[in-house]
């Protein structure tokens, strides 16, 4: 009986953990964009190449692996890291591969921006999560906000540090960092934006800063934010090791044939 109840214990436990974990969903963004300014996918050879962005949703943290030959080589002939643009919507001027694009054309709003604090940094650092508030993409405010590309003109990189103060709000902080040869990482909770306010759809953006290969376009997230309420897991496993405790407290004292 003892073996009985201490199965359906740890039954229990695996299904209230399950019950637990937060929601996640995931999509890979292969590079089909080339963009305006350019006859090719890359410009300055192979080092600059963007292959796929991986974007996953746990809960409200965003995990996104921008796969690019770039990694670990920020600073170098002065080019370096761009900032991970996002959106609730893409919407890119022509067709794939949208060669007639940029930020000029695009009617695509870049709403939301995860700031690197030290681009030329090839191991890593932290990271801001700004909501742009100026969301009129033909808007002066809007516009000048931005670092443009400067091989590949007209597309966006990055944020300008004088330009978060007015026109951004910080939402929160994340991580990001480098496998050298292989992706750059970023990680941050979008708990505090609307991403996801029309569906299940994230836009993305980046580039490095002299925008020789520009990827972007849209991940769709199965599960959105709020369907389901997240709890720590911590939670599962102390409820785990109470049931566990209880069923052995209950366990029965056999003796021997001595009555010992």
């Amino acid at each position: 009986m003892h073996r009985y109840y201490l199965r359906i214990s740890f039954l229990l436990c695996a299904l209230l953990c399950i019950g637990l974990a937060p929601a996640r969903a995931g999509d890979v963004i292969w590079d089909q964009y080339i963009g305006r300014g350019a006859s090719a996918d890359v410009l300055g050879g192979s080092r600059y190449d963007v292959q796929k962005m991986d974007v996953r949703l746990s809960g409200t943290l965003l995990s996104v692996d921008v796969y690019t030959n770039f990694a670990g080589y920020s600073g170098q002939h002065g080019i370096t890291y761009g900032d991970l643009l996002l959106g609730h919507q893409w919407s890119p001027y022509g067709a794939a591969p949208y060669s007639g694009d940029d930020a000029k054309k695009t009617s695509t709003v870049w709403e939301y921006a995860f700031v690197l604090d030290n681009k030329r940094n090839n191991q890593g650092g932290q990271g801001t999560v700004y909501d742009l508030h100026d969301r009129q993409g033909n808007g002066n405010a809007y516009k000048k906000q931005f670092n443009y590309s400067t091989d590949r003109r007209n597309h966006i990189v990055s944020v300008k540090e004088e330009g978060r103060h007015g026109v951004t709000t910080a939402l929160g902080t994340g991580q990001w960092s480098v496998e050298k040869d292989d992706y750059l990482s970023f990680v941050f909770d979008i708990a505090g934006t609307d991403l996801l306010r029309s569906g299940t759809q994230i836009a993305l953006h980046w580039t490095m800063s002299c925008g020789n290969d520009v990827i972007e376009g849209v991940a769709n997230m199965t599960a959105g934010i709020g369907s389901r309420v997240d709890a720590p897991a911590t939670l599962g496993l102390v409820g785990c090791g109470v049931m566990i405790a209880m069923v052995l407290r209950r366990r029965p004292n056999y003796c021997d044939a001595s009555g010992r």
